[in-house]
């Protein structure tokens, strides 16, 4: 069986250092290009968290992104049913 390496550090980022770039845009109203550049995050990428987050702040008050980065969405099981399958194999 082949494994992948990753060549890349794109999406990297971690969630709570997103959340934290994310609030400073939004509460402390300062500009997303020096954020993102202090948190090495990619311009872009905080702009579209942060346009998603204003979404979810007007809705219920708070900013709570429950994902941040890539995502497998072809896994078949979750990693719970992985254990257990492995455990009883």
């Amino acid at each position: 069986m082949r494994t992948n390496k990753r060549k890349i550090e794109k999406g990297k980022t971690p969630a709570d250092t997103t959340q934290r770039a994310i609030r400073l845009v939004l509460n402390e109203g300062m500009a997303g290009n020096n954020i993102a550049k202090h948190f090495l995050i990619p311009q872009k990428t905080l702009h579209r968290y942060v346009v998603k987050a204003k979404s979810q702040k007007e809705n219920n008050g708070e900013i709570n992104l429950k994902r941040v980065g890539y995502f497998n969405w072809r896994n078949i099981f979750s990693k719970e049913q992985e254990t257990v399958l492995a455990d009883y194999l």
